[in-house]
């Protein structure tokens, strides 16, 4: 447990046990381990009606370089959606209007997963940082 972040974060309201739910309520988002997308995620993702039209936009986008198209391949090993250019690339599609914002985000979360901030705190982490600090 990381108790210096632990310690700012804490909202010493008065109420241990207010503190303690909004602690427990406090998410970080994190990379997963393999963030690489393929087309076959994209219809997996966005079903087969919309993951069509997401694949056709990608591959009819005159914004998209061809090499960024090929990344989509299975044999190219997919695209890292965590990558800033993907979410630049996909970001012109969306000014463009080629693709919704919603699909970028949907694409782009792909690469992360939310977990809580503190798995596992009780009471007795609650008062051993306070004790620290």
């Amino acid at each position: 447990m990381d108790w210096t972040q632990l310690a700012l974060d804490d909202p010493r309201s008065g109420d241990d046990a207010a503190d303690l739910a909004a602690l427990r309520a406090m998410t970080v988002r994190v990379r997963i381990a393999d963030p690489r997308l393929t087309y076959r995620g994209v219809y997996a993702l966005f079903g087969p009606i919309e993951g069509e039209q997401v694949v056709a936009a990608v591959e009819a986008s005159a914004v998209v370089p061809p090499r960024v198209k090929s990344w989509f391949q299975p044999s190219e090993g997919g695209v890292d959606v965590t990558d800033p250019g993907t979410g630049a690339v996909l970001g012109l599609m969306v000014d463009d209007g080629e693709m919704s914002a919603a699909q970028r985000d949907t694409i782009i979360g792909f690469g992360y997963r939310t977990q809580p901030k503190y798995p596992g705190i009780n009471a007795g982490h609650l008062q051993a940082v306070r004790e620290r600090t």
